[in-house]
């Protein structure tokens, strides 16, 4: 019987940083590689978003509560991209490249 890796997701993102948007790109860059690393790349757009979602406890959950969708519909089952480019919206809004 072959041994199974169990890969984590990253450890929770530290809402509380000095440099959210930096800390928040390499967050998402382990996600990433979490995913591949543990077959979820290729699940269903709705358990990716889960998985993002439970990844990010509940902070994330209640930042993704506040996103709005372009169409009604896309609440209740928006892709793994769409969900991804909210936070991206988020967490870097518009940088400021003098001071980055």
């Amino acid at each position: 019987m072959a041994h199974q890796l169990m890969f984590q997701p990253p450890p929770a993102l530290d809402y509380e940083s000095r440099q959210l948007g930096l800390t928040w790109k390499t967050w998402k860059q382990q996600f990433e590689i979490f995913l591949t690393a543990s077959d979820n790349d290729k699940a269903s757009e709705k358990k990716k978003v889960s998985i993002l979602l439970h990844a990010l406890g509940i902070q994330g959950i209640e930042i993704y509560n506040t996103f709005a969708f372009e169409l009604p519909e896309d609440r209740s089952d928006p892709t793994y991209e769409e969900v991804v480019k909210k936070f991206d919206e988020y967490f870097l809004p518009s940088v400021n490249v003098t001071f980055e």
